[in-house]
């Protein structure tokens, strides 16, 4: 079934991380090939979620970024950053 959600070289971008689905969200595209960047305004919160999903998934590419959502700026300057 897994390969039917192949995302192998793929990048997916999770807003609000740090919130309550957002590592299983991490989790599971990135069980699928995809490396994701990890977005919120908690960045202590998101990083410790890159340490223990980089435990799990050694060959996946994961980032982290501030990113606040209600500021139009804030997405900007998440935009420029890739």
């Amino acid at each position: 079934m897994l390969t039917k959600y192949n995302l192998r070289n793929k990048y997916a971008i999770i807003t609000g991380s740090a919130g309550l689905l957002g590592y299983e969200h991490a989790a599971a595209l990135l069980e699928v090939g995809a490396n994701v960047i990890l977005t919120d305004i908690d960045l202590k919160k998101i990083k410790h979620f890159k340490n223990k999903l980089e435990n799990i998934f050694k060959n996946r590419k994961i980032f982290i970024k501030y990113m606040n959502v209600t500021k139009e700026k804030s997405i900007i300057d998440c935009k420029n950053f890739f």
